[in-house]
């Protein structure tokens, strides 16, 4: 039995939450930066990685809405057929007993588990090619959904001895990570695709005025500055003190 107080328990919580957000935090920007060579972690404050993982909240608010969205349309088709055979006296109006009892037969059965665990596994590699050919929001919820459902019904198979909350947990940091590397792929793309020119305007190690216009903005911090220039992959980083102005109106067609 859990004697926690109310105040623990939202004390524990805070700092998981807290840590996962941080991590999540980093971890994007980890993910997103390495693929341009950039040890991000050598110019991020911890404030830093907090604002940079927010505003990544509306982005993960809306693929949450559309999973909330799917499985409420999944409930309501179910719930329509089953008063559906009530109102037409099927199973004398005990149809959704029925369902129920007949779903527990279903997930009671091993034999039925590794039958549903190889349909979500194809299924989950089918949103993987869905995703690189569309790099598209929908694609990467029906790629969760489907990696999500994977692991309950993994869990569901070896029968781990945990609590209902750890595997929810699992399940929720796995789709939280195939939300934030997708999402970074498609980030990644875009800048490639639709590079914003910058002419870099900054003082060089002897104190000499410099314009740069080779290579592209791809983020910054509050110390420094990334670019990179697509024709030799290199990229480079620029201390905010050293800038001068920054503008990034160009585009390659100009």
């Amino acid at each position: 039995m859990d004697n926690k107080s109310l105040g623990q328990n939202v004390t524990e919580y805070s700092v998981v939450i807290s840590s996962l957000i941080i991590f999540f935090g980093f971890l994007k920007q980890y993910w997103f930066y390495n693929a341009f060579n950039i040890s991000i972690q050598k110019f991020l404050s911890i404030e830093e990685v907090l604002i940079m993982f927010l505003g990544e909240l509306p982005f993960i608010v809306k693929l949450l809405l559309f999973g909330i969205t799917y499985y409420i349309i999944i409930f309501l088709v179910v719930k329509i057929y089953l008063t559906y055979k009530d109102h037409k006296g099927f199973n004398n109006g005990d149809s959704e007993k029925i369902y129920r009892r007949e779903i527990d037969s279903f997930f009671g059965n091993k034999k039925n588990l590794f039958i549903l665990l190889i349909l979500s596994f194809i299924l989950s590699i089918i949103g993987i090619f869905i995703f690189r050919k569309t790099y598209s929001e929908f694609a990467i919820v029906y790629l969760t959904l489907m990696s999500c459902q994977t692991i309950y019904v993994f869990l569901d198979i070896v029968e781990l001895e945990i609590s209902q909350f750890l595997s929810n947990m699992i399940v929720f940091i796995f789709s939280l990570s195939v939300v934030l590397y997708c999402k970074n792929i498609i980030d990644i793309k875009k800048i490639l695709n639709n590079p914003v020119q910058s002419e870099l305007i900054y003082n060089d190690v002897d104190n000499n005025k410099k314009i740069d216009t080779t290579n592209i903005l791809i983020g910054k911090t509050n110390n420094y500055l990334f670019l990179f220039n697509p024709k030799e992959n290199v990229t480079k980083v620029i201390k905010s003190e050293n800038f001068i102005c920054l503008r990034s109106n160009y585009s390659n067609g100009e």
